[in-house]
């Protein structure tokens, strides 16, 4: 089991792990222990140099990390209400064990592992980020639109947790819609013989009926 000390203002706690762990949930696990959003966190190690992703796990190989300091922005962004409450791919104890203290996390795997995993190719998803966008968007420009009852203020727009909201259901209108419109479209095709647009033979000189005697013929079908 490894640890990372970890300060925030005048407080300092330890995370342990063991296996692997990966810079967003590090971010995860420090922001519910000191109960900061995760968005706009920024990571700093003993010579005041910014930790990213890449630099995380180059660290984590190190014997000593030191002491990372956790950085908040002066002004918060609109998106900070994406808080630390994130799922994290790692079960948090108590501790209770000999050795733990209150400023302690014991991270180790868990089933939920599986969950993160189907979360990740979720995300993947064009689509799904378009539409969380669009949802955290409308609250941002228009915050009376925003639900002071959910977690994130724009889950009736779209709610990524079932997929369900507004702009969900009119997506799959509009889906619905344009479905429909493309089979009515094709068997219009199918059926029109006639019409204004309907293919006609150019007109043959030696076709015109030139004496009334013709045009009788032609009316009885001659």
């Amino acid at each position: 089991m490894r640890a990372i000390r970890v300060k925030y203002g005048d407080r300092q706690k330890y995370i342990c792990y063991e296996g692997q762990l990966t810079f967003k949930c590090f971010l995860e696990c420090v922001a519910k222990k000191f109960d900061i959003p995760t968005l706009d966190v920024k990571v700093y190690d003993d010579s005041k140099t910014e930790i990213d992703e890449k630099g995380f796990e180059f660290l984590l190989r190190s014997q000593d990390l030191g002491v990372l300091e956790i950085c908040m922005p002066e002004k918060p962004n609109l998106d900070d209400s994406m808080s630390s409450s994130a799922s994290c791919s790692y079960e948090s104890f108590s501790g209770d064990n000999e050795g733990d203290s209150d400023s302690t996390i014991i991270l180790q795997p868990s089933p939920t592992q599986r969950c993160a995993n189907e979360d990740a190719s979720l995300a993947q998803d064009e689509s799904f980020e378009d539409k969380q966008e669009y949802a955290r968007g409308i609250t941002a420009l228009f915050p009376y639109l925003a639900d002071p009852r959910g977690r994130f203020g724009y889950e009736h727009f779209y709610n990524a947790g079932d997929g369900s909201g507004y702009l969900a259901q009119r997506l799959k209108s509009l889906q619905k819609e344009a479905s429909e419109g493309q089979k009515r479209t094709g068997r219009q095709l199918l059926t029109q013989t006639g019409g204004p647009e309907g293919d006609r033979e150019p007109f043959l000189e030696e076709n015109w009926l030139s004496t009334d005697s013709l045009c009788s013929e032609a009316f009885r079908g001659g």
